[in-house]
């Protein structure tokens, strides 16, 4: 915690006092404006920092990690953060100015948990920041709240959280959610699992290299790969040798940067994919020959999925809204050299004729609350409010209703979410088998978010 790491933190010379000072750029200065556009104008975090780390590629790896680490960390922390703000100023969180909020939550983010950086280089920066943005006035505001904090962390009147969802940095609606959904005790292990940051996974693409190739590519390139098994990626409490998923080629890395620049990934000789992501086509029970319908496919994973494990031999029909979605699809599908992968627009809502009776697979991953990803995008915290459960539930049923017809007599609807919400998974798989007569539950998986994995829910109805 703070108050262990002060001493420490003043005691190291360097640790942030001049990041970005050998490029000429304020990385301060660009956390601050990623805040204000994912916190304040609402935009999502993995495109705004992804756009920020295609500028500022030529930057060190490690203003890069800077700058993703400070601009993540105080998203993850907002509601923590402003507790503290909260006891510590006049002026409520919600009441200050967007620019003034953003660089205290910053800077209140830094002095808490980066511990390398002294305190005395983010009060300084902060006040500096606070004046370049035209707010000459309130830098002895600023100045004040955080040396206020630093005191008291330092001194016998340390800052106490005030409430369970300050100390969770979960809402406590979602909160009381998942007391109903799960009980105490599995809240508390969800709340502990998002607190992990998740392992990095990746699928090989077996139709262009070996596993043990591919390994020993990214292994001299000073990466730690682990092999995940079939324990393991179905989040299960047992161990067999048999039920290896090493054949798959599908890895956990560590002393990962970034992947996408690398001569493999460029080349198609793997893609990216949570582990929880996985699960649905390994569940479906795929073969070569079948004819797959992915409802909402964009960018793609999943008829990857489809596409590998039938060895690109079948068709995959990959639906979704939008030309630029479907463009992104038909990269993915290009870059990996798969040719059974056919990308075009097409609304779910709406019914097709021409699909009835056609799929072998149907693949229904669909929008949700996204409740299970929230350190993956740690901004839905704030945005996703209760009301939007029900609405997002009828617009699943709605999906599900226009599509269910595209199911051959003997296939199978895999239906999937990334939340752990009752009400958008096993609420809707029991209206499913009421409204579906003829459907039957095949299998059915809720991963809860640990180490590993995100929050993910799939079930397999055979007709």
């Amino acid at each position: 915690m703070a108050s262990e790491g002060n001493a420490r933190k003043n005691s190291k010379a360097g640790g942030g006092r001049n990041t970005g000072a050998n490029s000429g750029v304020n990385t301060r200065a660009i956390v601050l404006d990623m805040l204000i556009e994912i916190l304040d104008k609402g935009e999502f975090s993995h495109l705004v920092l992804n756009a920020v780390l295609m500028k500022y590629a030529y930057l060190p790896e490690r203003e890069q990690h800077f700058m993703v680490r400070l601009t993540r960390g105080t998203i993850e922390k907002v509601l923590e953060l402003d507790d503290i703000l909260n006891q510590l100023s006049k002026t409520k969180v919600n009441k200050m100015k967007p620019v003034i909020r953003e660089i205290l939550r910053m800077s209140l983010y830094q002095l808490r948990y980066m511990d390398h950086i002294p305190d005395s280089a983010v009060v300084n920066e902060a006040v500096k920041l606070t004046k370049k943005r035209g707010f000459p006035g309130l830098k002895g505001f600023v100045n004040a709240i955080l040396r206020t904090y630093i005191r008291r962390q330092t001194g016998d009147d340390p800052i106490e959280l005030s409430s369970l969802e300050a100390k969770t940095n979960i809402p406590q609606w979602i909160l009381s959610l998942w007391q109903k959904d799960y009980g105490e005790d599995l809240t508390e292990q969800i709340c502990q699992g998002l607190a992990h940051h998740p392992a990095l996974s990746i699928r090989t693409n077996l139709l262009k290299i070996s596993p043990d190739e591919l390994m020993k590519k990214l292994e001299d390139k000073g990466m730690t790969l682990t092999k995940a098994d079939q324990a393991l990626l179905f989040q299960e409490n047992k161990e067999s040798e048999t039920d290896s998923c090493s054949d798959r080629g599908i890895f956990l890395l560590e002393g990962a940067g970034s992947l996408l620049d690398l001569p493999e990934f460029q080349e198609g000789d793997f893609y990216i994919q949570d582990l929880s992501s996985m699960l649905p086509a390994e569940a479906a029970g795929l073969a070569p020959g079948m004819e797959v319908i992915d409802l909402c496919a964009a960018p793609g994973g999943k008829s990857i999925d489809a596409a590998l494990l039938m060895g690109d031999q079948g068709h995959v029909l990959s639906r979704d809204l939008t030309e630029e979605k479907v463009e992104k699809i038909e990269e993915n599908a290009e870059r990996l050299g798969l040719n059974c992968i056919q990308a075009e627009p097409g609304n779910a809502e709406i019914h097709d004729p021409a699909l009835d009776g056609k799929a072998d697979i149907l693949l229904a991953d669909l929008p949700c609350s996204g409740l299970g990803v929230l350190r993956r995008k740690p901004e839905i915290r704030y945005r996703v409010q209760e009301a939007d459960l029900s609405e997002l539930q009828k617009l699943q049923r709605q999906i599900l209703s226009a599509s269910l017809s595209y199911l051959k007599k003997g296939g199978k609807l895999v239906y999937s979410t990334c939340t752990i919400s009752k009400q958008e998974n096993q609420d809707n798989r029991d209206w499913i088998l009421k409204t579906w007569p003829d459907l039957q539950l095949a299998a059915e998986k809720q991963i809860l978010p640990d180490a590993c994995h995100d929050g993910f829910y799939y079930a397999v109805f055979l007709r």
